[in-house]
C-alpha cells in the first residue's frame, strides 16, 4: 500500500479527454504509477464527495526524444479513467469552461 497523501496528480487536459467528458461523465486523471484503482476511487469520494462508478487505468510509456544525435525518454506515467453516474456535477474539471 502507498504511503503518498496524494494518489491523483492532476487532469489531463486534451482534446480526447474533453470529447470522453462530454460524451460519458468522464474525466481522465494523471496518478501516481504506483496508485490502484480503489487508492483512486477512495481519493476522489474524499475530495469531491462523489462516488465514482468506474476507475480504469492505464500506463503511458514516456515518449522516445531525439535532439541532434542524442535520444532520451521522457518519463512513464499512469492514467485512470474515472466515469460517473449521469447526474454528477463533475463541471469543475471541464477545461471547455
Amino acid at each position: 500500500m502507498s504511503t503518498h497523501k496524494n494518489v491523483v496528480l492532476g487532469v489531463v487536459i486534451s482534446e480526447k479527454s474533453n470529447m470522453n467528458f462530454e460524451s460519458s461523465n468522464a474525466i481522465i486523471l494523471k496518478v501516481r504509477k504506483e496508485a490502484t484503482k480503489l487508492q483512486i476511487k477512495n481519493e476522489i469520494n474524499k475530495f469531491m464527495g462523489v462516488q465514482p462508478l468506474s476507475v480504469r487505468t492505464a500506463n503511458v510509456q514516456g515518449k522516445i526524444k531525439r535532439h541532434g544525435q542524442t535520444s532520451g525518454r521522457q518519463k512513464s506515467w499512469k492514467k485512470a479513467f474515472v466515469k460517473f453516474s449521469p447526474g454528477t456535477d463533475i463541471s469543475q474539471f471541464s477545461a471547455t469552461e
